[in-house]
């Protein structure tokens, strides 16, 4: 499986290791923030930085994770509603 090149168009050469982004360890939701996250998003869809920063606190969470996880969550509304 050496070379070649991969879907990006770089090579796939093991000596390209030194290149690769290290990826982000994926976040593990409790039940609880998942909860929080959850009966905040039904009040509301857009928090800005303040509130984001308010709930980190209280799930113990970071702003950009609350920030990423309401996007996503957003998104994932816009295609439940577009499809269903």
């Amino acid at each position: 499986m050496g070379g070649g090149k991969n879907h990006h168009g770089n090579n796939n050469n093991n000596n390209n290791n030194s290149k690769k982004r290290t990826r982000r360890q994926r976040t593990h939701f409790t039940s609880q923030q998942l909860q929080e996250l959850e009966s905040t998003f039904q009040r509301n869809r857009y928090p800005d930085m303040a509130t984001r920063e308010e709930i980190a606190n209280w799930t113990s969470l970071t702003e950009p994770r609350v920030r990423v996880r309401f996007f996503l969550r957003f998104f994932v509304s816009i295609i439940l509603f577009t499809y269903l």
